[in-house]
């Protein structure tokens, strides 16, 4: 049972900044910032295109305080984002079975990253950066290592209610510890993969269609449609402030379609439904800026 959420984010003086860089199978990244800290989830781009989003953002390779990993995919991390972050001597942070293959597969610029203590273990209790806390929890995917989704809290101790923040963008189901992860968040980042009869028609080999649909591959718009159902359930209503439906196969899926299948969730809501937003591969989305 998902613990039921509390609380609504209240104005104050704080601003607070959630942009999509970049989400599907070519490569993903999202950034989360607060009025003291910057971190990147994920970094599955080439470097001209994370100094490129970040400049957009008025922001330097120098302004981020960490990229944390949510798995060893090369559409979420490669030998790009290790470059990246020796080159600008930003910490690479994520869970040390993951840390391990990615020695494994570019130990030598693994090792520089190491030597300068930019190669970081995540702690099993979290992580805390100028005012931003992380939290890690396990999703089921096929990863080598372990995947994660990422709860963030921005804000906390300042005087006003912080602001948290979800991602779960690469899952085959989503089990009841995960929902409650999710049902903390006023900002929820989730996979919609992939609309069940555009994949059997895809043309994809038996095999790789078996393995998007099982447990410890992707969400179908159903199954996202399904979690969300049983997170606002759990919810205070307009506890959550925007869903971003993310990691939308380019062959598979269409916005609509994701959407249509999770807007009759929201609409029982009324007023208090979060913002609907749907993430691309090659759009710049600002989730969310302000207060």
């Amino acid at each position: 049972m998902i613990a039921a959420a509390q609380g609504l984010v209240r104005n104050s003086s704080l601003s607070y900044r959630v942009v999509m860089f970049a989400s599907g199978s070519r490569g993903n990244s999202l950034l989360v910032a607060g009025p003291r800290s910057r971190v990147l989830i994920d970094m599955g781009l080439t470097q001209r295109r994370i100094v490129a989003d970040l400049a957009r953002e008025q922001l330097t390779p120098k302004d981020l305080d960490a990229v944390f990993l949510t798995h060893t995919h090369h559409d979420h991390v490669g030998d790009a984002a290790l470059k990246f972050c020796w080159r600008h001597q930003v910490p690479i942070v994520g869970p040390a079975e993951n840390l391990t293959v990615l020695r494994r597969r570019f130990r030598p610029v693994v090792e520089r990253l190491d030597r300068a203590g930019l190669y970081r273990t995540l702690p099993p209790a979290g992580h805390h950066v100028s005012g931003l806390d992380i939290r890690a929890f396990e999703v089921p995917h096929d990863a080598d290592g372990i995947t994660l989704g990422y709860h963030l809290t921005l804000g906390r101790g300042n005087g006003a209610e912080p602001l948290r923040v979800a991602v779960a963008t690469d899952l085959g189901e989503a089990p009841p510890e995960v929902l409650g992860a999710l049902a903390s968040a006023n900002v929820l980042v989730l996979e919609a993969n992939h609309d069940p009869e555009m994949l059997r028609r895809s043309g994809r080999p038996a095999y790789l269609i078996d393995r998007i649909r099982g447990a410890d591959g992707h969400l179908s718009n159903s199954q996202t449609a399904a979690a969300v159902a049983e997170i606002v359930a759990h919810q205070k209503p307009g506890f959550m402030s925007h869903l971003v439906l993310a990691h939308l196969s380019q062959e598979c899926n269409t916005p609509e379609l994701a959407q249509a299948a999770v807007r009759p969730v929201l609409a029982a809501l009324g007023s208090r439904a979060p913002r609907l937003l749907t993430a691309a591969q090659d759009q710049h989305l600002v989730v969310l800026s302000g207060k």
